[in-house]
């Protein structure tokens, strides 16, 4: 992996500790297709793009509340 590709992960592990949804969504492809585990129930079965981003994690962060 290239020193680049380090850097970019670091700083998308480090917004999305901080809670920096806006700040992932800068770094992460349009494309994204994130599957979130099958033992969430009120999951959906797949999350596209940048959008699908913001409510796979406002959804999984208002688990915790």
């Amino acid at each position: 992996m290239s020193q680049e590709n380090v850097e970019v992960i670091r700083s998308l592990t480090e917004r999305i500790n901080a809670g920096d949804t806006e700040g992932v969504l800068e770094l992460i492809h349009p494309d994204l297709e994130l599957f979130p585990p099958e033992d969430e129930p009120e999951a959906k079965a797949v999350y596209r793009g940048r959008e699908g981003y913001r409510e796979y994690s406002s959804y999984w962060i208002d688990t915790f509340d």
